[in-house]
């Protein structure tokens, strides 16, 4: 457990905590890919999802879920129900629990 804590990155959507556990590999430190993400998606905006993107469907498709960023930031942004695909065996499982601990179960599909 103490690895997992050493690798949460906190972020902010309207005053709100939002933690990821970030991935972790030998020699590389993929924390760094995770926080860019992490901060493009909620810092910058980079996919252009405002407030009302979701009103006509209420559902967001994530092709390559990486480790949740997009999904939880579309269920924050409207999207009730998020689908989000991950081939990779280590992002999937971190998707799956950043999903838990952003208490997104009912929002967020995973989907290996």
């Amino acid at each position: 457990m103490a690895e997992k804590l050493d690798r949460i990155i906190t972020t902010y959507y309207k005053n709100q905590a939002v933690d990821f556990i970030t991935r972790s590999k030998a020699g590389y430190d993929v924390t760094v890919t995770d926080k860019i993400v992490i901060g493009e998606i909620f810092g910058e905006n980079v996919y252009q999802i405002d407030d009302g993107s979701y009103d006509d469907t209420k559902v967001c498709i994530d092709i390559g879920g990486n480790v949740g960023a997009f999904s939880i930031y579309s269920a924050l942004r409207g999207a009730e129900k998020c689908y989000a695909f991950e081939p990779d065996t280590q992002n999937f499982g971190i998707l799956k629990e950043n999903i838990k601990i952003n208490n997104m179960k009912d929002q967020i599909i995973p989907i290996k």
